[in-house]
């Protein structure tokens, strides 16, 4: 029975070699990680990994927008499975709804994720509105951070959205869990 740490891995400037999922063999003696696979190498890897009763994995891919570039649309949280070979084999990859999941948790009996969202003030949006008075005035709007509760199907897959909550903006800026 090998000792495993799954480290989590991305980069803003696109210099990391090691991006997605890598994989390590610990030495319990010494204390030496050996390197074992890197798996998903084009996904944001949150750092937070969550691993359940059923040695299945679950963490967020850390983006703001798409898989099909549409700009905004938030990121994405997963589930897979190490086989044989420690290699992850995904076995869901889910829309979160809001941008940047920054971390997952799953609940005792594992049967619901509650998933996390950040945002920042590079994340705005500036709208004209016609007032009443027949003046116009502009509202900066942000990015939602978004708390999102999936449901987990028996197989330990993500399921459907069942909830959510949005926390107002701190200071009229951002919104930041």
């Amino acid at each position: 029975h090998k000792e495993l740490a799954l480290v989590g891995s991305w980069d803003w400037d696109v210099t990391s070699t090691r991006k997605g999922l890598n994989i390590f063999e610990h030495n319990s003696e010494t204390g030496h990680l050996e390197f074992i696979s890197n798996d998903l190498p084009d996904v944001k890897v949150g750092s937070q990994l969550v691993v359940s009763n059923e040695s299945i994995i679950y963490f967020v891919e850390e983006i703001r927008h798409t898989k099909e570039r549409q700009y905004g649309g938030g990121g994405y949280v997963i589930a897979g499975k190490l086989n044989d070979e420690n290699k992850l084999e995904v076995i869901s990859y889910v829309k979160t709804l809001s941008p940047n999941p920054s971390g997952c948790v799953i609940d005792p009996k594992q049967n619901d994720m509650i998933v996390v969202h950040h945002t920042s003030t590079r994340n705005t949006a500036t709208k004209l509105y016609r007032q009443p008075d027949g003046s116009i005035e502009q509202k900066i709007e942000y990015d939602d951070a978004a708390v999102v509760l999936f449901r987990l199907n028996e197989d330990g897959s993500i399921g459907q959205i069942c909830d959510y909550d949005v926390h107002p903006p701190i200071d009229d800026k951002n919104s930041l869990l």
